[in-house]
């Protein structure tokens, strides 16, 4: 590896970012660094405490860019993996370019910090780039550290950090991989191989998933049952490799990637509220335990990087989350994160009582295989530790299991606290997700919400249908001066029910122009309808909705929540949940019953009773 350490050099600011994007660009040819790159791509920049700035940065993130998408006969030249960019001053204006670095280094970059700068969160456009820099960590595989500690981040950021990683996907079947699922799928020489049930396709010579020399595989395959991970390994390092391989342990780092895959998110000294601390309780409840995570990525280097990790560990109540210190932290949000941190605990101990029931070994190396009694294989689903917490349903094992329903509804309970008080002191506003959550269920319930059923008349034996109001009031005479309608006597086309038909009268003699007219004129005046309406089903065959415009309620849901910006921020089932609640007069009457309390708990009501709280994390 190279290291590109600039902390002892005198240069500072946007001098020094250029002096380090001229000697990454001295690694493309012909540059004089050529022939060493390609014998190491391999780099570590630490430009920690020279006052970069963001204008510095963009000058290495330029170069980083350039350099990382070279790739000639040989192969690259530079593979991204450590980063260093601690007290340089950067800001939110960072964020966008250092998105693009990350994208490029997803199977190699492993550690990243950016602790002690100005990294704050509270504009729209500060929102957007900070999600697309934790949108760009969606393909990492083998990043073991993010460290934001010491950037006055924001409630915003908070927020966003939990939509982002209710996004990233899920990181099940980890623990029911099994060796003898590894085989050869191409001798071609092409370096494409299938691990496992296909699910992980990796091209060698564009990642560092495994070495370029693959000769190892099919041995891997054919002996991997009986061999340990530290007997894997070493056949891994005992083979022959070419002279641009990459000498990393065959294990499954792309099958771990995005932000739920990083062992340590470090957001220490952070500013962090009980507002801040309610959103993190729901990355908390889902994030697995750091120990189980770090088996999946490169280890880190002997010295004051592992030590780093083994500090970590330490930290009482952070199991990968560092959030300790926040002196802003106030009791509530400390509750709130403790709750969460049992409940994630209660969750894996239940996980594994139940494949303990089985017979299932999940407690040896992330590779062992799922047996049951002799060597055949378990037909169960497969087990995993990384479910949505949510619903924590107990099986009834013992009383091992007994307290997790109880340290969930706690946590409910402390978590709406924070919901209330949220509501109460800044509001709806303060939270994107509640905000247009609200303004759809407004929308969807002036266009959707259904008429009111017949009422029987007291002591006459009828029914009296309630007629539905229109959704436009009356047109004035100015209105209908300005926009006339088209008159009956105008026939629609048939592609359009908005568009007139226009009859092109073909050329006629004289003679018959007549005759022809009064004929044409008939033909126009009569009022028909469009064969396109005319065989359109109706809603007796099931076919057509009795929404308006017969459209279907799941299009509905879509064109509202296009409508009201909410693309991205809640997800379709959620935006399904508040037209259904919309539509449905029965939750009108529950809403009514609450008048008499508090706006705030009004509010809380509503959006508990679409499901719109939290932002959806997928499982």
């Amino acid at each position: 590896m190279v290291k590109f350490h600039y902390v002892n050099r005198k240069s500072e600011g946007l001098k020094l970012g250029q002096v380090v994007g001229k000697d990454l660009l001295k690694r493309i040819p012909p540059g004089p660094n050529y022939k060493a790159a390609i014998r190491d791509p391999a780099v570590d920049i630490d430009v920690s405490g020279k006052a970069l700035s963001d204008e510095g940065l963009q000058e290495i993130a330029k170069a980083l860019v350039k350099s990382m998408t070279y790739e000639g006969e040989h192969g690259r030249v530079v593979r991204l993996e450590e980063v260093c960019l601690k007290v340089n001053r950067l800001t939110a204006k960072c964020l966008r370019s250092l998105a693009g670095v990350i994208a490029l280094a997803t199977s190699d970059l492993r550690d990243l910090d950016l602790s002690d700068n100005s990294i704050c969160i509270t504009t729209d456009q500060q929102a957007a780039d900070w999600e697309e820099f934790l949108e760009s960590f969606s393909r990492c595989c083998a990043l073991r550290r993010i460290d934001l500690s010491g950037n006055a981040l924001g409630r915003r950021a908070f927020e966003v950090l939990a939509r982002v990683y209710g996004k990233s996907e899920p990181i099940d079947e980890l623990f029911t991989f099994d060796r003898t699922d590894l085989h050869l799928v191409s001798q071609t020489g092409s370096a494409d191989y299938e691990i496992g049930d296909g699910s992980l396709m990796q091209r060698s010579r564009r990642t560092s998933i495994v070495p370029d020399d693959c000769s190892v595989l099919p041995k891997l395959a054919q002996h991997g049952h009986d061999k340990s991970s530290e007997e894997l390994e070493s056949m891994v390092h005992d083979s022959p490799k070419s002279s641009s391989a990459v000498v990393i342990p065959c294990q499954l780092y792309a099958k771990t990637r995005g932000l739920r895959s990083i062992p340590y998110l470090v957001l220490a000294n952070t500013t962090m509220d009980d507002n801040c601390a309610l959103h993190l309780s729901y990355i908390v409840e889902n994030h697995n335990s750091a120990h189980h995570l770090v088996r999946y990525v490169p280890p880190a280097k002997a010295g004051p990087p592992a030590q780093q990790l083994e500090a970590y560990d330490q930290i009482q109540g952070c199991d990968g989350i560092i959030y300790r210190p926040n002196t802003a932290l106030g009791s509530a949000g400390s509750k709130v994160l403790e709750l969460a941190e049992l409940a994630r605990k209660g969750t894996s101990e239940e996980i594994i009582i139940q494949a303990n029931s089985l017979e299932v070994d999940v407690s040896g190396s992330p590779l062992a295989p799922c047996r049951r009694g002799s060597d055949a294989r378990v037909s169960q689903p497969p087990l995993t530790l990384f479910n949505r917490r949510k619903s924590v349903v107990s099986t009834d094992t013992g009383e091992q299991s007994n307290h997790v329903p109880a340290r969930t509804g706690e946590l409910h309970r402390a978590r709406s606290r924070i919901e209330g008080d949220v509501l109460r002191d800044i509001g709806s506003q303060s939270n994107d997700l509640w905000r247009l959550s609200l303004k759809i269920l407004s929308v969807s319930r002036i266009l959707l919400l259904e008429p009111r059923k017949p009422c029987e008349i007291v002591g006459t034996g009828k029914t009296r249908k309630a007629e539905r109001k229109p959704l436009l009031p009356n047109p004035s005479p100015a209105m209908k001066t300005a926009f006339p309608r088209l008159p009956l006597s105008t026939p629609l086309a048939p592609g359009n029910p908005n568009q007139p038909i226009i009859v092109k009268l073909p050329h006629r003699r004289k003679d018959s122009l007549e005759h022809s007219d009064l004929k044409m004129t008939r033909a126009v005046s009569r009022t028909e309808t469009p064969p396109a309406i005319a065989q359109t089903p109706t809603n007796d065959n099931g076919y057509r909705s009795s929404l308006p415009g017969g459209l279907d309620e799941r299009l509905w849901t879509r064109i509202i929540s296009l409508a009201c910006g909410c693309s991205g921020i809640l997800n379709a089932e959620q935006a399904l949940a508040v037209v259904r609640w919309a539509r449905d007069r029965a939750s009108l009457q529950r809403e009514m019953e609450a008048l008499g309390k508090a706006e705030s708990a009004q509010v809380w009501r509503v959006l508990e009773g679409m499901g719109c709280l939290a932002y959806a994390i997928g499982a």
